[in-house]
């Protein structure tokens, strides 16, 4: 199994410990909601915005976000 930073790694993300917390944040706060509420909409949510956590990593990578 590849670790997230693995992955970020070998996707040259620019801080990709950073990037790994910051996707893993927002899945453990979307996931403890969920399990107050119990919504499928929340995990949802939760995977989409760790992939757009990455693609925001990938654009600051390519001098989009400078």
């Amino acid at each position: 199994m590849i670790l997230p930073h693995e992955l970020l790694t070998t996707l040259e993300i620019d801080d990709p410990a950073m990037v790994a917390r910051q996707m893993e944040l927002v899945l453990e706060g979307c996931l403890s909601r969920m399990l107050v509420n119990r919504s499928q909409a929340d995990v949802d949510t939760a995977q989409r915005l760790a992939e757009d956590i990455l693609r925001f990593a990938q654009c600051r990578q390519g001098g989009a976000l400078t």
